[in-house]
């Protein structure tokens, strides 16, 4: 109602008092919700009254006196007729009330009848009963009090037909506009009143309190200062915006959002709570446990309460002005109310919300929002229901509730299995928030896992963090610990037979050196991806990467895996992989959208949010090798570093060497060699070099070792790096393009031969479409070719390093464009592409390019060192090229392949290759043969 409605009852009110005068009797009921202002009405209708002249009388019944006989009735009475045991009380009060009419009207007040003791009832109904002519008005106020059955005296009194009744009901939008007006003036009031109204229903006292609370703000309002978000040391902001309300603005500001409830709200509150008796509290308080909205049936469940008293007492709430139907009007009611529970109540009340929850069907995670406060609850059910809710709170990276969840899980289990395989989950989710700290933990279920105490998906999940410590040892046994019960279900979709083709997957990826200690197979590659399990799904797409078996298809896969997954710790073994396919197939802009977009969803850069930690880092090292091959190279150094930063090397992992290699390879293309050896100063564990990041750190260091001029360093950094890439068979110039890169030294060196047969076979290896790599090759394939060959060649190394993004190799190849024209002749195209180059080189911050631009095959190149003048042979030995004489010469001495590899810095293949055209040319049929032909052709072996 709104105050000219309030004022209409008090006209009624005083109506009441003028027909009394007129030696009418009257009684009436005030009722309406609790708080909506009876007692201050009654209060200023006895004052109005005394001022006319006439006798007040007044009592107020008091619900912890309602056992005690005329508690109330002896409040009008003298204190001889209110004695206990005095005769006839009610006949004494009946006297006295019409004795005093014989002099003046009288008003009669009881307030809270409903508290009233039945021997005050009774007293008050013969006074009524017998009132004809006297000039008296009574005036009882009544509240309806659920779960209190009413005495037939009560409804004797209240239910007479003669009984007027006036409802006081709670104020109206416009009401509270002259409310606010009344208590903070009239600035802001009309835009403030919508507000005051929604979060209050017009409840006067809880209206007032939330004035009360916000008068530091609404005084800085009324001086139209600006509102910049909360006051301080306020409480709780309102956070639901009723559909059917107004706007609530204010000169574009949204008054809503600062309207805050402090002490004097939560007081008034609870006062209005106690006021409507122990049911209706009790509904509220377990609606506040329940969190709004609630089915009322499963309320009543909690409340012990029938579903129609429940109805009741929720429109009961409804209409004091705390619920809007099942919702807290103001989120700090629901607050209040439970910060009026003892602890220990509150804890079995949560028990119990918790059980009724899990009968009922409710997810996980509303069912632990009450196992969490309410503790371990040692129960078989508890355990997977907090489970699963920490995995819907690491999809929403909520990782401090995650590992609530699972601590409270591990301390409610009934078995050790339950107990230590909720340990390994939640060793795993801090692995992936703080990786150094959480190396202990996973030592400490070594021993349980060996005696078989953890679910082998949880195992595995132990392994997997143990292969990224590069703790091979103790992967290997939690892997063979499991591998037979994951292969007996390999045909199902079970947990253990997922997570162990995961794991396959990871050592067939990245971590390929470990699986021969294995005695479990290795995956066949041909599988095709998982539509299943994201995690299984993108790491056989990068299977098939790394072994060129991709199409097309393929990496659409790997970008709906993405385009599915959230940025988010659990999502972390599905995004790592499928963003390592887009970097292994050239698909460089995608990958770093992709990584930008997932970046910019976890928060907080330096993790202070608390709920991206380290899974940041990964996210950040892939992108700073995305940066590298791009051309974004002081970005890559700096992602790269901090990567590092937060990881750290103490203790090495793959990460933090994907992020050192990462760093030293840009630095030296930016031309900061000794910040490159600064990072290589320190050695790596020999693990490092059964890992694919092992691979970039070794191509890293040999990048480093030919900018420095350590070109035979270089060469056994690259070979060595071909020849793992081999023996693993994932051999593609997208993750590592050793040839390319040795080639490249041995240009150096001056070995031309070599160089090419390294770029003829690595062209001989695409079978995907690889534009930075296939690109990077054809630049090589110029710096061997003939000088009038040279410009068609980088022409269409140039597009397909434009199609890529790859600035810095772009640079690179017009670099040499330039040189190739110019050697030509051709002094407008040689300056034009020279021109670009130093433009991007500079863009890249590439000193070494922009201040030289030396071409690989450039006049200042170093000739030759050690050459060997080729001596006269036969005309069946002279038919050889040098890299097969070099071959056959070590093969009559009678090196193996692998040893006549390794001494001439090519792979098996190439040794191969070049004796079946020995054999060819010599006429012989193997190498048995060839110490006698060479000896007749008069050649000494060396």
């Amino acid at each position: 109602m709104s105050l000219i409605e309030r004022e209409s009852v008090q006209d009624r009110l005083d109506g009441l008092l003028a027909e009394a005068a007129r030696g009418e009797a009257v009684v009436a009921v005030l009722g309406g919700p609790t708080a909506t202002g009876k007692t201050a009405l009654l209060r200023e209708l006895a004052e109005r009254a005394a001022g006319a002249g006439a006798a007040v009388l007044k009592a107020t019944a008091a619900g912890g006196e309602r056992l005690r006989p005329l508690s109330t009735a002896g409040q009008l009475l003298d204190p001889d007729g209110a004695a206990a045991g005095a005769a006839e009380p009610a006949r004494r009060l009946h006297a006295a009330v019409a004795d005093l009419a014989t002099r003046s009207p009288v008003l009669l007040i009881v307030d809270d009848l409903q508290h009233a003791d039945e021997e005050s009832l009774r007293c008050l109904r013969y006074l009524t009963h017998r009132l004809a002519a006297e000039r008296v008005a009574i005036v009882l106020s009544w509240e309806q009090q659920l779960g209190q059955d009413q005495s037939p005296t009560l409804r004797e009194l209240i239910y007479r037909p003669n009984v007027r009744w006036l409802h006081l009901r709670p104020l109206s939008p416009d009401g509270t506009r002259r409310l606010v007006t009344e208590l903070h003036g009239r600035a802001g009031a009309d835009a403030e009143a919508a507000v005051y109204h929604a979060l209050t229903g017009g409840n006067p006292l809880l209206a007032t309190a939330l004035l009360t609370d916000n008068q530091p703000l609404r005084t800085r309002l009324a001086d139209d200062e600006p509102l910049t978000g909360r006051p301080a040391g306020l409480a709780a902001t309102a956070d639901r915006t009723p559909a059917s309300e107004p706007a609530d603005l204010e000169n574009g500001r949204d008054l809503k959002g600062t309207v805050v409830a402090g002490p004097a709200y939560a007081q008034a509150l609870l006062v209005c709570l106690h006021r409507m008796g122990p049911l209706v509290t009790r509904v509220a308080r377990d609606l506040a446990l329940l969190d709004d909205p609630v089915d009322p049936h499963l309320l009543g469940r909690l409340s012990g309460v029938g579903g129609g008293m429940v109805r009741r007492a929720l429109q009961y709430l409804t209409d004091v002005g705390v619920l809007d139907g099942t919702r807290f009007r103001h989120p700090a009611a629901r607050q209040a109310v439970l910060d009026g529970l003892p602890a220990g109540q509150e804890a079995e009340l949560r028990r119990r919300a918790a059980c009724l929850l899990h009968d009922e069907g409710a997810p996980a995670p509303l069912i632990a929002r009450h196992l969490l406060v309410a503790g371990p609850v040692r129960e078989d059910w508890v355990p997977p229901v907090l489970t699963e809710a920490a995995g819907t709170a690491l999809a929403g990276n909520d990782v401090a509730r995650a590992i609530r969840c699972l601590q409270i899980a591990s301390e409610s289990c009934t078995s050790e299995t339950e107990r230590y395989s909720t340990k390994a989950r939640l060793a795993t989710i801090r692995w992936l928030v703080r990786p150094a700290a959480s190396a202990s933990s996973f030592a400490a279920l070594r021993v349980p896992i060996a005696a078989g105490k953890v679910r082998p998906e949880c195992a595995l999940d132990v392994a997997q963090a143990m292969l990224w410590f590069l703790r091979f040892n103790e992967a290997a046994e939690a892997i063979e610990r499991v591998a037979a019960d994951a292969d007996g279900d390999s045909g199902g979709l079970g947990a253990a037979a997922e997570a162990y083709q995961v794991t396959r997957l990871s050592l067939d990826t990245m971590f390929p050196g470990v699986l021969p200690r294995l005695r479990t197979g290795r995956p066949s590659p041909d599988r095709p991806p998982s539509m299943v399990v994201p995690e299984l799904r993108a790491l056989e797409i990068l299977s098939a990467v790394l072994r060129q078996s991709a199409d097309d298809h393929t990496i659409a896969q790997a970008e709906q895996v993405l385009q599915g997954s959230r940025s988010s710790v659990g999502a972390l073994m599905a995004i790592g992989p499928a963003v390592l396919s887009l970097v292994y197939t050239d698909r460089l802009e995608s990958a770093a959208a992709w990584c930008d977009r997932f970046l910019a969803d976890t928060g907080a850069e330096d993790g202070s949010d608390g709920k991206t930690g380290a899974w940041r880092a990964f996210l950040t090292g892939y992108s700073a090798l995305v940066a590298l091959r791009t051309g974004h190279l002081d970005s890559a150094v700096e992602r790269a570093r901090r990567v590092l930063d937060q990881i750290g090397r103490n203790g090495w992992n793959a990460t933090s060497v994907l992020a050192l290699a990462t760093a030293a390879e840009a630095l030296t293309a930016l031309g900061d060699h000794a910040a490159a050896a600064e990072l290589f100063a320190d050695p790596v564990p020999a693990e490092v070099f059964k890992t694919s990041v092992g691979l970039h750190y070794l191509y890293a260091r040999g990048r480093h070792h030919l900018a420095t001029e350590r070109e035979h360093a270089a060469l056994a950094d690259f070979m060595a790096c071909g020849e793992h890439m081999l023996h693993w068979n994932i051999d593609t110039p997208a993750l590592a393009p050793w040839r390319v890169a040795a080639a490249e030294a041995w240009l150096r060196i001056g070995d031309r031969d070599r160089a090419a047969d390294l770029v003829t076979e690595q062209l001989g290896q695409f079978r995907t479409d690889l534009p930075r790599s296939f690109g990077m090759t054809l630049r090589v394939l110029a710096a061997v070719s003939a000088p009038e060959k040279r410009p068609p060649i980088l022409a269409r190394s140039q597009k397909l390093l434009e199609r890529s993004g790859a600035r810095y190799e772009l640079a690179r190849v017009l670099t040499d464009l330039g040189e190739a024209h110019h050697r030509l002749g051709d002094r407008n195209r040689a300056q034009t592409a020279t021109r670009r180059a130093r433009r991007l080189a500079k863009n890249c911050n590439a000193h070494d390019l922009y201040e030289e631009s030396p071409a690989l095959y450039s006049p200042a190149t170093r000739p030759p060192a050690g050459s060997v003048i080729p001596m006269q042979y036969s005309d069946a030995y002279g038919n050889l090229s040098d890299s097969e004489r070099r071959v056959a010469l070590l093969a009559v001495q009678g090196l193996t392949n692998r040893e006549i590899a390794g001494k001439l810095f090519i792979t098996v293949s190439t040794v191969e290759q070049h004796l079946t055209r020995v054999y060819r040319k010599m006429n012989v049929r193997n190498r048995e043969e060839l110490p006698t032909v060479l000896r007749m052709d008069g050649v000494e072996a060396v």
